[in-house]
């Protein structure tokens, strides 16, 4: 067998012995955070509406399309859990075949050079932690690299609707027109601006049929999630943000130094990328500059947005000599020190909140379920609790419902006189339940009292830095006066 045809071999069965590797070291994992998206799929598939838990619409979802997509793949499986995540692992194999095909035909790099692309771009901790989880990275992945695939300046009317399509999926692509928009400016060749005045009109009216229909349906113009990402500018956020970033990309850090140190030879690499290259370059440093200067709580899937980017970047700067000799290294120390980063750095948690959190909380879901009234639930984790009871959920972190910001306040007493709750969930970094029902009843006249009706406890999640090694996680049924 010729080390071409051994190449193409490999790049086939890269992505599927990947998938096996996941089902293999994480098998049933999958966040909480999927479960807000298979709420609204299911309640879509089921009762033709996108709510959450209630009987009115709600635009709680910032991937409007993957929920469609979810409830459609539902109607056939029965099994919402299941669709969402087979479906975010097709759609990140997918990514990663056009990928591929896209290093081959446009780059026309050998079959070697792809598979050590295709290294770059599937060996990622964060995607690999991902893959499988339901949420709907796989498909942002895939949108992502389709752009790159069939944005041509030439079809304006085309990129209109692909944008679209693409903010549907993920808010954060609302950014590509002014993307565009300054590769326009930066080509200024002849045509630019024909390309311009096409591409805007088009895209304004398509996002005025958006905006109009969401107002109509929802009552509101943007998802209630894509309003809580982001807090404020400041050192804290900065060096999270910072830390998060080369935490997750090495090949990033890479690539910068590259062309740091090659200086102008990298860059007469990168002088003559096709449009749609430098529109995900150009998207990416937007997005990135957007995510530091608003202070977004960075989590770290937020970024796969910009990883074909950076691959491509990454692919582009060490396959510039034609060799191909600088690109295979750079592929075996990417994926080593991804590989490194997961183990060290995700694998702990992601066991620990299946073993604990996940468990846990589908269970309280379920219990809530069993009981024989239809009242409201209060939880700052509503994903999974949302999911298994089928209850009205009062929201305090804000993000699948409007208590919070109707009440003006994020205060659990508040929230609990206004709305009165039947039951709450309350996950504390000390057991002090006791102290958080009395707080309650001094705000609440009207409360009369509290049945616990579990306790459990939770090892640490590894999320927004936490300090906390474990939680007390309790279920109470508040007893209101008639």
């Amino acid at each position: 067998m010729t080390a071409g045809r051994a190449a193409r071999l490999a790049i086939i069965a890269a992505p599927a012995a990947l998938l096996a590797l996941n089902l293999l070291v994480i098998p049933g994992y999958t966040g909480d955070d999927a479960f807000i998206h298979f709420t609204y799929a299911r309640n879509l598939a089921e009762r033709g509406i996108v709510s959450y838990n209630t009987g009115a619409a709600s635009y709680g979802s910032t991937s409007i399309l993957w929920v469609v997509l979810c409830a459609a793949g539902s109607l056939l499986s029965r099994d919402v859990v299941l669709t969402g995540r087979v479906l975010c692992a097709l759609f990140t194999i997918a990514s990663g075949a056009l990928f591929a095909e896209y290093l081959s035909s446009t780059l026309r790099l050998s079959p070697r050079c792809v598979l050590a692309g295709l290294t770059v771009y599937l060996g990622n901790a964060v995607m690999f932690r991902w893959m499988l989880t339901g949420m709907e990275t796989g498909l942002t992945l895939f949108v992502a690299v389709l752009l790159l695939r069939s944005w041509s300046p030439g079809h304006p009317l085309r990129n209109a609707l692909l944008t679209l399509a693409a903010y549907l999926d993920r808010p954060e692509f609302i950014l590509l027109p002014v993307a565009w928009c300054l590769v326009l400016f930066i080509r200024r060749r002849e045509g630019a601006r024909r390309e311009a005045l096409l591409y805007v009109p088009a895209l304004i009216a398509l996002f005025a049929c958006w905006f109009g229909a969401a107002s109509a349906y929802f009552h509101a113009l943007f998802p209630l999630t894509s309003l809580k990402t982001g807090s404020a500018f400041d050192a804290e956020s900065l060096l999270r943000f910072a830390g998060v970033a080369a935490g997750m990309y090495p090949d990033l850090i890479a690539a910068a130094a590259l062309l740091a140190l090659t200086g102008r030879a990298s860059r007469a690499a990168l002088r003559n990328v096709p449009p749609a290259e430098m529109l995900l370059f150009a998207f990416s440093a937007i997005l990135l500059c957007t995510y530091a200067l608003k202070g977004t709580n960075m989590i770290s899937r937020y970024l796969l947005i910009i990883h074909p980017a950076v691959a491509l970047l990454f692919v582009r700067l060490l396959a510039a000599d034609g060799s191909g000799r600088r690109l295979a290294r750079g592929a075996v120390l990417i994926a080593g020190a991804q590989t490194a980063l997961f183990l060290s750095v995700h694998l702990g948690p992601i066991r620990s909140f299946v073993g604990g959190f996940q468990s846990v909380y589908a269970s309280l879901g379920r219990r809530i379920a069993a009981e024989p009234d239809t009242g409201a639930v209060m939880a700052a984790d509503v994903g999974m609790v949302g999911y298994y009871s089928r209850r009205p959920v009062i929201d305090l972190g804000g993000l699948t419902s409007t208590h919070t910001r109707d009440a003006g306040t994020t205060a659990d007493t508040a929230i609990v006189a206004r709305y009165r709750p039947r039951y709450v969930i309350a996950r504390l970094p000390s057991p002090a339940i006791d102290s958080c029902v009395a707080r309650w009843k001094a705000a609440s006249p009207a409360l009369t009292g509290a049945a616990q009706l579990r306790h459990d406890r939770i090892g640490r999640l590894g999320v927004m830095g936490s300090a906390h090694d474990t939680y007390d996680v309790y279920l109470v049924r508040l007893l209101w006066a008639e």
